[in-house]
């Protein structure tokens, strides 16, 4: 997948969310290369685009959460994903196995 990203197959479109997510990881282990490859690869790579929280977000994130009873980190994920077009949203999290707004891919 990160080779389809970076050879412009896919876009890939994530939160700020996502990043610090994915960041807490080598962080907790005190691995600050690895966070910092991450960060860079988030914010400079080609193929990376952040989309912003914004008013609408928000209010799709509300309306997520209430229905499928998330946490709002959780909920502004599906949120970011159902605002911007995306095709798919790739996560590992179990909470996310029975929603309807977007597909979902590796759980």
């Amino acid at each position: 997948m990160f080779q389809d990203i970076e050879r412009g197959r896919i876009r890939a479109v994530i939160s700020p969310f996502t990043i610090s997510e994915v960041l807490s990881g080598p962080l907790k282990q005190g691995n600050e290369i690895l966070a910092d490859h991450y960060y860079n690869t988030f914010t400079s790579g080609d193929g990376w685009f952040i989309q912003e929280l914004n008013v609408e977000i928000s209010l799709i994130a509300t309306r997520i959460r209430i229905q499928y009873n998330l946490k709002l980190p959780d909920a502004i994920q599906i949120a970011t994903a159902n605002y911007s077009g995306s095709s798919a949203l790739v996560t590992h999290d179990i909470d996310f196995k029975n929603l309807d707004e977007v597909l979902i891919l590796g759980i």
